[in-house]
């Protein structure tokens, strides 16, 4: 049975490819944007998670080298397996990982030098 579950979802990604991440310039679909909210936000409230919001898609852009990119949101906001994404990457998991925990530890300095704290912006996204 576990055999069975893994390769429907090793087949889920058959055809995904990293390149695809990249090519249309969006780090996050329109129906995963965290900005809207199914509450009503005061415009205060708005304007700052639009400006935070601008500020981490500059971040994974501009801080981050296109591989730490295409691992990042392939993984942490795509959801895509690591055995996926590193056999796109022609990498290995451990390698993959890695390179991840890197990308994470570079945005996280990267806001700290920005006054952004990461308890501020989960505060701010998660209501």
């Amino acid at each position: 049975m576990r055999v069975a579950i893994s390769d429907l979802r090793r087949a889920r990604y058959k055809d995904f490819s990293l390149d695809d991440l990249t090519a249309d310039g969006d780090t996050v679909s329109a129906t995963a944007n965290p900005i809207t909210s199914d509450k009503p936000l005061s415009p205060e409230r708005s304007a700052e998670r639009t400006e935070v919001f601008n500020r981490i898609q500059d971040a994974l852009k501009d801080v981050l080298t296109e591989r730490q990119f295409q691992a990042l949101v392939a993984h942490a906001v795509n959801n895509v397996p690591l055995e996926i994404v590193a056999d796109q990457m022609g990498t290995n998991r451990n390698a993959l990982y890695k390179l991840i925990h890197d990308a994470r530890r570079k945005l996280r300095t990267h806001f700290q030098q920005q006054g952004l704290s990461m308890e501020y912006m989960l505060n701010l996204f998660g209501e």
